[in-house]
């Protein structure tokens, strides 16, 4: 099910801290959390780099410096790996290998080899036309005698521009709050990497946020459900009811008990979704911290987990599942809650089978127009698809001008995660998305909730939240060709039913406007012509045969934490 794929990050959707300490005491956690083992070399590793900045790939045991070079416009990378052999490091756009932007260092015949490459699969990463990282300095270091005996160990500093023009590659500007990063490594020349591999996320230009178990005096408090009874099949959808005794301020939040979890989404009942039953069934990240001291806010009340369950096994099992929050018990500035909102396109005619297939949506003015006068700060987006999807573009058109907002150029089902770049949204602005999805070896698709149907929906966290929490567009109307929208509570899980209400109720409205999504500006000339002047045919070696494109435009529908 599309609409719902909050993981880690809609799981914000779920709570908020807390003054009231006596109430948050009475659900305190009880459920432990695994714990990652670090690699024995890590200390070692780290004593090797002297870059004012780093972060970890604390499994496999790399360690990564880096320094801003602001004046230069590159970033220099200081990178301790234990190995002599091959190695691989990735900007990616949400922690997949799929749409990561690597560069692979090789211990040749004639030396050290580095090789740009980005890849669009998990397959071996490809060379790009534009080779944009430069080495400094590559050498191998003995550690003598180690945790692994004796140890020789790969120390390399290398540099590129942060943001390089190419369509390949991953800008490494402060537009982004939060970067995820992947690597691996092996012996001798690459070759497949095994379960050496790893993704982590930093910020780069924004301090690390602090522990709020610490600094804020958090506490730590469990939204568990009963334990339940996933039927047979690949996919279910479980709803379990549970209980917010106070209203919590989140900072941070974890998923518990993740067998065969897909994704999980803590959101307010609703009519649309309220069942008798206590529960009704029809990959996560770890622990997530919110930059800045952000929080999203729930009141007490009824809420309803919503657990997405892929089994390859398809037999049934029982299963415990939540979410571990971390709230805090100190008063919280209000000017500091993030809200979610899920906006989501659909369509009744078929996607066609062997064909690379596009579908456009468009976010009117009747919903942006309802933006506070001085805007809203989206602080992080997540694109969503099913199997088919491929990429999703995001546009915002302001007076006539239409800018990319966010893209995710390799989209993975199986690693669906927050793009954290912040951008601005205003009254009367115009949001417009593109889904690409790839039918080449698949049946047609339909619209639908399950994994085997399609969807294409956004998610944005927005600091103030925006007004309304669901948008819903591109609902047929009852003539040829006429579309519909909403902004608000509504779900419009029955698009039979919204159909049907659309032309008829003051809650919808009708969408006149085509989708924007033709870039313009002064930054995307000066790129081309810096490519144009670097490169012959494009650099982007996205190649589409047998394609079709289907454009629809839509417009908004809106719910708080649910599609």
């Amino acid at each position: 099910m599309g609409s719902m794929w909050w993981r880690s990050f809609f799981a914000l959707l779920a709570l908020a801290g807390a003054s009231n300490i006596s109430c948050l005491d009475s659900f305190r956690s009880v459920t432990p959390l695994s714990v990652q083992d670090k690699h024995c070399l890590l200390p070692q590793l780290d004593a090797l780099v002297d870059s004012p900045q780093r972060f970890y790939f604390e499994k496999i045991g790399v360690v990564v410096g880096y320094e801003i070079l602001s004046k230069l416009g590159e970033i220099e990378f200081t990178f301790a790996v234990p190995t002599t052999g091959w190695f691989g490091f990735g900007i990616s756009e949400v922690g997949s290998m799929i749409g990561a932007d690597m560069v692979i260092l090789e211990d040749g015949p004639n030396g050290f080899e580095v090789t740009d490459s980005y890849s669009h699969g998990f397959e071996r990463p490809v060379a790009d036309k534009l080779q944009n990282w430069q080495a400094q300095s590559i050498s191998h270091v003995s550690l003598g005698e180690t945790c692994l005996g004796q140890t020789v160990v790969t120390k390399a500093v290398l540099r590129r521009m942060m943001k390089t023009c190419d369509a390949e590659d991953e800008d490494l500007g402060p537009q982004w709050m939060q970067n995820y990063f992947v690597a691996a490594y092996g012996a001798g020349r690459m070759n497949y990497h095994g379960q050496v591999r790893e993704t982590t996320s930093h910020y780069m230009y924004l301090p690390e946020p602090i522990l709020h178990e610490e600094a804020l005096q958090a506490v730590e408090v469990d939204v568990l459900g009963p334990s339940i009874r996933v039927p047979q099949g690949q996919t279910n959808y479980c709803y379990i009811k549970v209980e917010i005794p106070c209203d919590i301020k989140v900072h941070a939040w974890a998923v518990l008990n993740t067998r065969n979890l897909h994704h999980m989404h803590l959101g307010p009942l609703e009519p649309e979704l309220d069942f008798p039953e206590q529960y009704q069934c029809s990959s996560y990240n770890a622990k997530e911290v919110l930059p800045n001291s952000l929080f999203i806010e729930m009141k007490a009340g009824t809420y309803v987990l919503e657990a997405h369950f892929e089994n390859p096994g398809k037999d049934a099992f029982d299963i415990q599942t939540g979410f571990r929050l971390w709230a805090a018990n100190s008063d919280v500035s209000a000017d500091k809650a993030v809200g979610i909102t899920s906006i989501k396109g659909v369509w009744r005619d078929v996607l066609p089978a062997n064909h690379i297939v596009q579908k456009s949506f468009v976010l009117t003015q009747a919903c942006t127009d309802t933006l506070p006068a001085h805007g809203t700060t989206v602080v992080g987006a997540l694109a969503h698809m099913h199997y088919a999807g491929k990429s999703l573009k995001a546009y915002r058109t302001r007076r006539g001008r239409t800018e990319m907002l966010f893209e995710q150029r390799g989209f993975d089902f199986n690693r669906q995660a927050v793009i954290y770049k912040s951008f601005k949204l205003m009254p009367g602005d115009v949001i417009s998305w593109t889904c690409t999805w790839d039918l080449r070896n698949l049946g047609d698709k339909v619209y639908g909730l399950s994994s085997e149907d399609e969807m294409c929906q956004i998610f944005l966290a927005a600091n103030p939240p925006l007004p309304f929490a669901r948008a819903t567009v591109g609902i047929p109307g009852p003539s040829q060709g006429d579309e519909y929208g909403v902004c608000g509570m509504r779900a419009c899980f029955d698009l039979e039913e919204c159909s049907t209400l659309a032309p008829h109720s003051n809650e919808f409205h009708k969408i006149e406007l085509q989708p924007l999504t033709t870039e313009e500006g002064p930054q995307r000339e000066l790129c081309e012509l810096l490519v144009e002047a670097e490169a012959t045919p494009p650099v982007n070696n996205w190649i589409f045969p047998q394609s079709i494109s289907v454009r629809t435009s839509l417009s908004c529908f809106s719910s708080p934490f649910a599609t």
